[in-house]
């Protein structure tokens, strides 16, 4: 049965003053907070600024909880430069899903942090010695309702040495990257990964690569899309796990429940 370690990271990207998809600070505070109920060893990265409320959890809540401090909006100028680019590319050709309002075709900040996934998990594999062998991905504001954490307050399952992805929807052989893009369409679930130490290594190569091939055709797009051109890049290093979500039972955040051999509802893979 092996323990797995949490990563996950909280970066304010403006979102609170969003005229669609807004929220907050405290809303994403009150999240993690209900995450760090578990036992699990978990690590966050984060903006200095917001150091008050990390000494409030770890004094409170969870005195175990690593918080590592990094302002990733200053090393990555560049980068979100590039993407700004892409972005309004994207803006030009029209078409967009909702008339462009989701972030990932405005927000240059929100996808580099939501790129930044693999790059957390690997970062705190190196810089923590006690770190798990299994590492999990985790969304910060991932945990909306208390019913979605287990009452053993445990989180074990025996995932094998894969690389772990959760799909809501079949992945065509042919894919339309331009389509997938501007439709906003979603195959593979970006709120949860999970895999090996070593593997870590391997998916952040992967996640590299395909950003800079989209970039070098003026296209971008978040996490998720990265996530299944990675796949679809050598999917022999993968496990699909096919999930039927019910958004109205907050089922696409199942992981704790159904992955998790101290849950009655786990089941095997």
């Amino acid at each position: 049965m092996n323990n797995i370690t949490i990563v996950t990271a909280f970066y304010d990207i403006g979102r609170e003053n969003w005229i669609y998809y807004n929220r907050d600070t405290s809303y994403y505070f009150e999240c993690f907070e209900r995450l760090c109920q578990l036992k699990n060893k978990i690590i966050v990265f984060s903006q200095i600024k917001f150091k008050p409320q990390f000494d409030k959890i770890i004094s409170e809540k969870k005195s175990d909880l690593v918080v590592i401090y990094e302002e990733i909006f200053e090393t990555n100028r560049d980068l979100l430069e590039k993407i700004k680019k892409s972005q309004e590319n994207l803006q030009n050709m029209g078409g967009l899903c909702n008339d462009g309002k989701p972030p990932e075709y405005w927000c240059p900040e929100y996808i580099l942090v939501n790129y930044l996934k693999s790059y957390f998990c690997l970062s705190a594999i190196e810089k923590i010695s006690d770190i798990d062998d299994m590492v999990s991905w985790i969304d910060f504001g991932y945990i909306k309702k208390p019913k979605q954490i287990p009452e053993s307050k445990i989180w074990r399952y025996d995932f094998d040495d894969k690389i772990h992805l959760w799909n809501i929807r079949d992945i065509p052989k042919q894919l339309n990257i331009l389509d997938t893009i501007k439709n906003n369409t979603v195959y593979i679930q970006g709120c949860h990964i999970v895999t090996s130490k070593s593997k870590w290594y391997y998916l952040n190569k992967l996640m590299n690569n395909q950003l800079n091939k989209l970039l070098l055709d003026s296209l971008i797009d978040d996490d998720q899309t990265l996530l299944l051109l990675s796949y679809k890049s050598n999917p022999q290093e993968f496990i699909l796990h096919k999930e039927n979500i019910d958004y109205q039972d907050l089922d696409w955040f199942f992981i704790f429940k159904y992955y998790n051999l101290c849950s009655e509802l786990a089941y095997k893979y």
